[in-house]
């Protein structure tokens, strides 16, 4: 290659770095002026561009119907392992631990995997502007389909009415209480009025629980209004 290609492929691929490192920048540069609800760093308040996030939860119910049977799962435990990206957006799995059947009951239903009856459970989450106060935020699955999955999960057994394997799609609210002050921890919480547009087998579902999540470094982080 002659020395004038080298000369314009090392300023082409300059040029290319520098754009992309601008637009990375201007993508989310500021966690004290503008509108867009980020995740920033405590103190310092700079936008936190990735940071790995661990989190559990405790009790989770989840409830829907198959036909005109309602079927209502919990789960006593959860571990959350994700990221904490640009621009207000949290990605990461769920693994629902010791999932079992309340509904129907008594029929030898079980769900989950495994001896720890594990639901996992894929999501992203987008940070909305406060409303009323909270800050909150809209998950939805990273599945395929015609809605992206949140999970799909099996109920089996001999005498079980409800057996199948059936997804778990759609959009569910969540809130950032407190999420404005600096902390280690902060909570997320689903809660059954947040559960409009979420979808069991295609039909309505709610779903509520808890986690609380920190950062695998330790630093301490919030929730501003950047840009």
């Amino acid at each position: 290659m002659s020395r004038l290609k080298l000369i314009i492929l090392s300023m082409f691929t300059m040029f290319a770095v520098g754009a992309l490192a601008a637009s990375t920048a201007s993508a989310a540069d500021s966690c004290t002026t503008g509108h867009q609800p980020l995740f920033c760093t405590f103190p310092g308040n700079e936008p936190i561009h990735s940071e790995s996030a661990l989190g559990e939860s405790g009790l989770s119910l989840l409830t829907g119907k198959v036909g005109l049977v309602e079927v209502k799962l919990h789960c006593t435990h959860g571990l959350f392992a994700g990221t904490l990206k640009l621009l207000g957006l949290a990605t990461g799995e769920i693994s629902f631990l010791n999932c079992k059947v309340e509904k129907p009951a008594e029929q030898g239903c079980e769900v989950g995997e495994g001896t720890n009856h594990l639901i996992p459970a894929f999501i992203h989450i987008q940070l909305n502007k406060e409303t009323m106060g909270t800050v909150t935020g809209v998950a939805t699955g990273t599945g395929t389909g015609s809605l992206e999955e949140f999970s799909k999960l099996t109920i089996s057994g001999a005498n079980c009415t409800v057996k199948g394997t059936f997804t778990v799609n759609g959009k569910q609210t969540v809130e950032f209480p407190n999420a404005e002050v600096g902390s280690a921890t902060h909570q997320i919480v689903a809660k059954k009025s947040g559960s409009a547009n979420l979808k069991f087998d295609e039909g309505a579902a709610t779903f509520s629980s808890t986690a609380t999540v920190h950062l695998a470094s330790g630093k301490e982080w919030l929730v501003m209004l950047g840009t």
